[in-house]
Order: C-alpha cells, then structure tokens, then sequence
C-alpha cells in the first residue's frame, strides 16, 4: 500500500524506501515502523532523511536487499551514518566479506542471506574491549535446494502475533482456482488435520496458522520446482481488518504466519494466477 510516491506499506510495521521517495515524507513514514527496507540504492537526500527517525526509533529493524547484479563494497559505505543501528538485516548477492560491519557496534541482532560470506568471516574483528563487539545472531539454513530459502527455527525469536488494523497484501499457493481449491487452500495443518511440520512442533500455535508471502513472484519460483505440493496457482489475498484474522511474521524475511478462519480468509482473495511452469 503506498503511502506517498516511493514510499509504501509492504506488511505490517514493515515500510519500504525506494530511490524517488520524498524525503520530506521519509521521517512520518519511519516514525513508528518495526522494519524499514530498500532494495536499490539510495541518494544521499533519502538517506539523509532516513538517518534521524531510524535513530529515534531505536527497536527498527533496517533491512537491505536486492542490489542484484550490482557491486557491494565489502565496507558497506552505503550505510555509513547508519553505525547507530541495534538490528540490520542483510540480504544481498555477491559480497564475500563484509568488513565493514565491524564499526556497527550497537547491533543486537544481526541477521544473512544470500550473502556467500563464510562463517568464520561473518564474526566481527575485534576492535577493543569484548562488551564492544556486536553479537551476531545468524539465521540457520533450515532448507535446501535451488529455493535458497533460510528459516530461523521458532526457538529462535519471539513469535509477535498482532490483529489485522489494516488492510495487507500476502499471497498463498494453491491447487486450482476453484471455490473449493482457495479454500483448502485457507486451512491450516491443524484444521486439515495434517501432522505437524517439525518447526510446529517447536511452538505448537504454528501449527493453527496458514503462511503466506509478501513476494508473490518469489512463492511462484517456489510453487514451480514443487507444483505437487505446493500448488499450481498463486491466490493475491487482502487482509482486511474486522474478521477476526491475526498475522506474525515467522521463519524466513517476508514470510508469515496467518491466523483466521476458512471462510474468511478465502473472502478476503482477490485474484487467483495460474502458474507458468515454462517461466525460469
């Protein structure tokens, strides 16, 4: 949803920067966010606008990705001024070092993907005393293949489950487009009566809930390596506010958790897209 030209609501608290954005609108749209993110690089005026209500919201989480086919310095001197930061997510192509993490030194919780960099490169130098050095917290590879998908295990964070306040746009795959097919497709594991994924198993209340993406083009590149069983369709679903329906973002960035009976949440589908399985 956007909210003014180059800036829009992507999920809950989640607000999204582009490179046109009017600075002058950056600070009200921050202001109160739990994620800010930008996937291109930005000019100096936005960031200028950025720094200070990030500063101010000190909980916000940055999150960086995309940059595909461009040059990330392994500095990271596109956030310089950002040293402030206690959460920075890093979802990038390319980097194999990334040296410049090193000045970030508030960082409470800082989190990869994509990011060929390895493991014994992703600590921060020392620089001082122990107490300076951010603690890194790195999200484990939970699946594999050609998804690249990465999933925090549940133990991992806190599950944050908040209402619908306002209208959101997740996606869902299914098996058809058919009235039955959307809404099998609203239905948890629990209310299917499917076992628990292991994940579930580790907070039970997951089990109840049906996940969703905010990336429908990334659910349907999923959908195409395994049609069988995740679905030949994508369902677009606005999440409205007065049905009862309570969302928590859950395993990967972008995922979520969605709580909410059948019917209603196959009410709130506006469009369902058949797959193309000749698309790479």
């Amino acid at each position: 949803m956007a909210i003014s030209s180059g800036i829009s609501e992507v999920g809950p608290r989640r607000v999204k920067i582009s490179a046109n954005a009017n600075p002058r609108r950056v600070a009200a749209a921050v202001a109160g966010a739990g994620t800010v993110q930008f996937d291109e690089p930005l000019p100096s005026r936005v960031h200028d606008a950025l720094r200070s209500p990030l500063a101010d919201n000190p909980r916000a989480e940055l999150y960086v990705y995309g940059h595909y086919g461009q040059p990330i310095d392994t500095g990271l001197e596109f956030l310089d001024g950002y040293e402030f930061l206690t959460e920075l997510s890093l979802n990038l192509d390319g980097p194999r070092a990334l040296d410049g993490l090193a000045r970030f030194v508030n960082l409470r919780r800082l989190t990869f993907q994509r990011a060929t960099i390895p493991l014994r490169e992703r600590q921060a130098p020392s620089r001082g005393p122990r107490a300076t050095e951010p603690r890194l917290r790195r999200r484990r590879r939970r699946c594999s293949g050609r998804s690249g998908c990465q999933h925090r295990s549940v133990s991992e964070f806190p599950i944050i489950v908040d209402a619908v306040r306002k209208p959101v746009t997740l996606y869902r795959t299914c098996h058809g487009e058919d009235a039955d097919a959307v809404r099998a497709a609203m239905r948890s594991n629990y209310e299917a009566g499917r076992r628990p994924h292991p994940a579930e198993r580790r907070a039970i209340v997951m089990h109840m809930a049906v996940s969703m993406f905010e990336d429908g083009e990334r659910l349907q590149s999923f959908a195409r390596q395994r049609p069988d069983r995740l679905g030949t369709h994508v369902a677009r679903i606005e999440l409205r506010p007065g049905l009862g329906i309570c969302l928590a973002e859950a395993g990967s960035v972008g995922h979520w958790s969605v709580w909410g009976l059948p019917d209603p949440l196959a009410d709130c589908i506006v469009d369902v897209i058949p797959i193309d399985p000749e698309v790479l």
